[in-house]
């Protein structure tokens, strides 16, 4: 039987901390002045936190003849031969959970030290990278870059910068044979991931702060943040139900006069009609818009898809062969040192307020509100920058011998021309299409499939 001198708790210290536990410390004081002969835990691990505590308490109930006992061990009685083998095996485990902390600990420094330097932190390879061996980075470089996948992923930047969807670069990439780092076929969502990864530009993070890394680029850096910007729009559509399947879907606009005068100004969506004979059926461009006091509840306008989407791909083309259309059509150039200058301007009173907030002046409600103007001054930068540096949608286009090969292609001699999202870019870019409600009704006459008079195509 046990006589209780004391309860030792330290419950407000987390096993994980290395604070120091002063009801610990009491008892080990207790145990040092013969006060406790006896010492019983729940577990081994409530009576130590760290192994050097193991390896101290071990030492002193050795010399001074206390019997430690737990709930769930069992019993490590030093004073037989069993009680300081188990108190032996005890030590043995603190001296081994040591070195591994120790290894763990120094592990962890190597990777902060070769972070704040830019280096390699090890890991899965990064996309468009190969990991160099120690003994052959002669230059320095811990990752040498892997061409075809660099392509690739400068491919991506491209097609977005141009007005693409995420969805097509991907399905580009996997016709053009590229996967993973895993293997796998590239989804739109692993590409974003690579397109913001600052791997990519070359960059390594460091407390939110961006430092140069000591490898090249895949992207370089204005093209990495406008890439950066695209993807992180807040109106950039993330999920589609259906892949567009028409030139004008959505670009094209009602141009029906409501009541009150206005413009109607709904996109127009695709779908299919009755037309063309009995039972047959076709692709009409349609306003689902209505005005039930004079339509009766029936669409603004519904007009031929594919004799609209031919008419205004006519005009395009006709548009960008013209001499002239290199200096009409191209885009203004613009500097952009005061942008970037605006964005390090930011950055910097970033960590001025975070060094503020650490020193206790801001609350937390002071540091929210100006968290959140920070992210919102960052994004328009950004904005601006990717607007900036936006490829040219018509890049390809203007100065060609022949504009209408580029846009169709040769499908016979197995040349691809524009995909329907470029195309769809550089129409949205070039014209605004409005389609009105037909002054005249009945059929048009014979050949003719679209009544040009109700349709608008300015230019932007």
């Amino acid at each position: 039987m046990w006589d209780v001198v004391g309860v030792y708790s330290d419950n407000d210290t987390s096993a994980s901390t290395s604070r120091p536990r002063p009801a610990y410390g009491r008892m080990l004081a207790d145990v040092e002045a013969g006060h406790v002969t006896a010492v019983i835990a729940w577990h081994p691990d409530r009576l130590y936190r760290r192994p050097l505590d193991l390896e101290h308490l071990v030492t002193v109930a050795e010399r001074h003849g206390v019997q430690l006992s737990t709930c769930k061990a069992g019993e490590v009685d030093l004073n037989t031969p069993s009680g300081r083998m188990n108190g032996s095996h005890l030590r043995g485990r603190g001296a081994r959970r040591g070195r591994a902390t120790r290894r763990a600990e120094q592990s962890r420094a190597g990777k902060r030290e070769a972070q704040a330097r830019g280096g390699y932190t090890g890991g899965t390879r990064p996309f468009g990278y190969r990991v160099v061996p120690v003994a052959e980075r002669h230059d320095g470089r811990p990752l040498a870059i892997i061409q075809a996948e660099a392509e690739a992923v400068r491919h991506v930047a491209s097609v977005l910068l141009t007005g693409g969807s995420l969805r097509a670069a991907a399905r580009q990439v996997s016709e053009r044979g590229v996967r993973t780092v895993k293997g796998t076929v590239f989804s739109g969502s692993a590409l974003r991931k690579v397109l913001l990864r600052p791997t990519t530009a070359a960059l390594a993070v460091i407390d939110g702060a961006e430092v140069p890394a000591q490898w090249d680029p895949l992207l370089n850096l204005d093209t990495w943040r406008a890439v950066g910007a695209i993807l992180r729009d807040p109106t950039r559509r993330t999920t589609v139900a259906y892949e567009r399947r028409w030139l004008l879907s959505g670009i094209a606009v009602c141009g029906a006069t409501l009541p009150d005068g206005t413009s109607c100004g709904v996109p127009l969506t695709a779908n299919t009609t009755a037309g063309g004979g009995p039972g047959a059926r076709r692709a009409a461009y349609r306003c689902r818009a209505a005005l039930a006091a004079t339509t009766g509840g029936s669409a603004h306008v519904v007009r031929d898809a594919a004799a609209l989407d031919k008419y205004v791909r006519d005009v395009t083309v006709a548009r960008l062969s013209r001499r002239d259309a290199a200096a009409l059509l191209a885009p203004p150039a613009r500097d952009l040192a005061p942008l970037r200058a605006d964005r390090e301007r930011l950055l910097t009173k970033r960590s001025e307020d975070l060094a503020l907030r650490r020193a206790g002046a801001y609350d937390a409600a002071e540091f929210l509100a100006i968290s959140r103007d920070f992210r919102e001054r960052l994004a328009r930068v950004d904005k601006d920058l990717a607007d900036a540096q936006s490829g040219d949608v018509l890049a390809g286009l203007v100065g060609v011998a022949d504009v209408a090969e580029v846009w169709d292609g040769k499908p016979d001699a197995g040349q691809p021309g524009l995909s329907l999202e470029r195309r769809r870019a550089v129409v949205a870019a070039l014209w605004s299409v409005t389609v009105l409600p037909r002054e005249r009704r009945g059929r048009l006459p014979a050949g003719q499939r679209l009544d040009l008079s109700a349709v608008r195509v300015e230019s932007r």
